[in-house]
């Protein structure tokens, strides 16, 4: 009996906590009534083009499941409110901060694209006061004046966007000095599109714990004195695109003398007795720590005494910098050596400047995290590699985008490039690349995914062709290594060297190669384009002629293949894209090719061509008959063969075979009618 007692007790607890749960999974926490009254009050200047329209308590009581709002699930309070775009007109007009003083949880409010020109200026009524925000976002408005006070009541502000309204000059934030613990939390800054000038690295140094800083696209020129950045030792990212700088200023090191510490407390002790008529007002540790700058101390250094100090060099010294953009700007300096000082950087942007003629890459020496690297569009003619680039490959070992489009580089920029040899995309697109492209140049990216040379003038690919040799066997080179010291008198056999000629057949004194019938048949196979990690390679807009397309074979994994606006004229070979299992997407666009040949034995080849799915055709001459030879590529979902010499009819039977396409163009072509194979039974 005492058994069943407790079994009916432990099955009424275990009836009675699973009521509960059930209970709070479905239990829904309404918002708080005053909060819902906030809103309600915010509705009309909010509500353009009916935006707000279900903020109706009738209809939906809870005002957490109104538009833009995000509640907190526990306990109903606004988390989130976003009322970006609800203002409907462009006329700037002034917003009572007081309106969202109920909201003291809220942590994200978004205020974008509503034409708000500023706050009302009433002590009670300017500042957002909400402790817990840490995102404001009031881009794409109408704000023109630079005071910043509203912000004084966000202490726990994490990110700021006041990019893209009518801000100049210099940020206004009173008492800066001592709020810099009021921005203690925030981290991203967003000024782009904004009318700032050069002053405005003054103010900013209240945000000095800032990881994201963006100010482009403003009014900043000239010279970017690296002093103005010194303070944000925690930036990560720095955008400062679409501005007018020119260079960088570069502190040179100097070499002062400082007083010794217990000279400046005596001088200290004395100016109360020899401060008539404020004359030693300038004795002041805080302001002038250096007392041998103080009024009436000797020339500094005079003391034989006085401690060295010495400033070096003040280089862009942002520790933690992981990106920087400086793009569109009008730089000019070809050195980079301002960078030297960003060890973890891994971006770079300095695209589309004035960097001309040679660049020197050994700025960049000192970028060992470097990941992305981008100079398109300057007028770089070439870049100077390092004297000894063998032994600093370890350097650029993580650099893995470098994007030179746009410049002046011709062929010879290929051997300075080897020091990138661990690239996954290169591009080069819109050069002076022209003639040959030499398979050998390409050869040390044995990890590149992408390769985008187009808009060049290349016209044809190099390919070295094997030769076979000979290698002496292992047992006879261990021989005539143990011969040398006996016979090599004045260094007569100093090329006997198995570490820089291995081959002893090439050593001084053998036979010539092959005449020992013992020798080793060493067969070196033709050098197609063996990039064994590529996917995709854009060759569009050159002068190729080549039709075979043979020197592709070696791309095993190549995805992607562009080589539209070349000059490939009459038929072309396929069976040189028969290694490209992988293959996706082939564009012959705008070429001159008139017929496609398929394999002789192309039923068995359909597998190869299994990955296929885009064919781009248009603007060459083919003719009915292509659509044969198109067969071997069964598997394709888009098929565009327009601007071409198709005519007649068209016969459904050359179609029946693409089961999965999705898109098939073609256009102006002179089609007169479609063929239907009725059926029969």
């Amino acid at each position: 009996m005492m058994m069943m007692m407790m079994e009916l007790k432990w099955f009424i607890r275990i009836a009675v906590m699973s009521v509960l749960l059930v209970l709070e999974g479905t239990t829904s926490y309404a918002c708080l009534e005053h909060e819902k009254i906030a809103l309600l009050q915010l509705k009309p200047f909010f509500n353009g083009f009916d935006h707000l329209n279900n903020w109706d308590e009738v209809k939906i009581p809870n005002c957490c499941q109104w538009k833009g709002i995000d509640c907190y699930t526990t306990t109903g309070r606004l988390k989130g409110l976003d009322l970006s775009y609800t203002v409907d007109g462009n006329k700037g007009w002034y917003l009572n901060a007081s309106m969202f003083l109920p909201f003291v949880e809220l942590k994200s409010l978004y205020l974008g694209s509503n034409a708000i020109a500023g706050c009302i200026q009433n002590e009670d009524e300017a500042q957002l006061r909400l402790p817990k925000l840490q995102k404001l976002d009031l881009s794409f408005n109408l704000f023109r004046y630079n005071t910043f006070s509203f912000l004084e009541g966000l202490s726990n502000l994490e990110s700021l966007a006041m990019n893209n309204n009518n801000l100049q000059g210099s940020i206004d934030i009173k008492d800066a000095g001592t709020k810099l613990k009021q921005f203690a939390h925030l981290e991203e800054l967003r000024l782009d599109e904004n009318l700032f000038n050069n002053s405005a690295f003054a103010s900013l140094k209240v945000f000095s714990n800032l990881r994201y800083l963006s100010i482009s696209h403003n009014l900043l020129k000239g010279s970017l004195d690296m002093k103005d950045l010194d303070i944000f030792t925690n930036l990560r990212e720095l955008h400062m695109s679409g501005n007018q700088f020119k260079d960088i200023v570069i502190h040179k090191g100097t070499t002062t003398y400082a007083c010794l510490e217990h000279e400046k407390i005596a001088l200290l002790q004395l100016k109360p007795f020899f401060n008539g008529f404020d004359y030693l007002n300038n004795w002041d540790e805080v302001e002038i720590p250096n007392c041998f700058k103080w009024k009436g101390t000797p020339p500094q250094g005079d003391s034989k005494d006085s401690t060295l100090v010495t400033q070096y060099e003040a280089q862009l010294r942002l520790p933690k910098l992981q990106k920087l953009d400086l793009s569109f700007n009008h730089f000019r300096d070809n050195t980079f050596s301002f960078l030297e000082g960003l060890s973890n950087l891994e971006s770079l942007a300095m695209n589309n400047n004035n960097l001309q003629g040679s660049i020197d890459i050994k700025g960049l020496r000192n970028l060992t995290n470097l990941k992305y690297l981008d100079l398109r569009w300057n007028q770089i003619e070439s870049l100077q590699s390092f004297n000894d680039a063998g032994t600093k490959l370890k350097q650029f070992a993580h650099l893995e985008e470098l994007r030179l489009d746009g410049n002046l580089l011709n062929n010879s920029a290929f051997a300075s490039l080897k020091v990138f040899s661990n690239l996954k995309k290169l591009s080069m697109s819109e050069n002076l690349l022209k003639g040959s492209l030499d398979m050998k140049d390409l050869d040390i990216f044995t990890n590149l995914r992408e390769l985008h040379m187009s808009g060049n003038q290349f016209k044809d690919i190099v390919i070295h062709k094997g030769t076979t040799t000979y290698a002496c066997l292992e047992h006879e080179k261990i021989a005539l290594l143990q011969l040398k010291p006996f016979f090599n008198g004045f260094d007569y056999l100093n090329n006997w060297d198995e570490v820089e000629i291995p081959n002893c057949f090439k050593w001084k004194g053998t036979p010539p190669q092959g005449d020992s019938k013992d020798s080793t048949l060493v067969t070196q196979y033709e050098a197609q384009l063996r990039l064994p990690k590529l996917q995709k390679l854009d060759l569009s807009f050159n002068h190729f002629r080549d039709n075979t397309f043979s020197f592709l074979e070696g791309l095993s994994n190549l995805e992607s293949l562009a080589m539209n606006n070349n000059n490939l004229q009459g038929s072309i070979d396929i069976k040189g894209l028969r290694n490209l299992t992988n293959l996706k997407y082939l564009d012959l666009r705008w070429n001159q090719i008139e017929s496609l040949q398929s394999f002789n034995d192309a039923g068995t080849k359909l597998k190869q061509f299994a990955h296929l799915e885009e064919l781009r055709l248009d603007g060459n001459l083919l003719n009915n008959s292509a659509f044969a030879s198109l067969k071997v590529f069964s598997n394709l979902k888009k098929l565009s063969m327009s601007e071409n010499l198709l005519k007649g009819s068209l016969d459904m039977k050359d179609l029946d075979i693409f089961t999965n396409l999705r898109e098939l163009d073609m256009s102006r072509n002179q089609f007169k009618d479609i063929v239907i194979h009725k059926g029969i039974i």
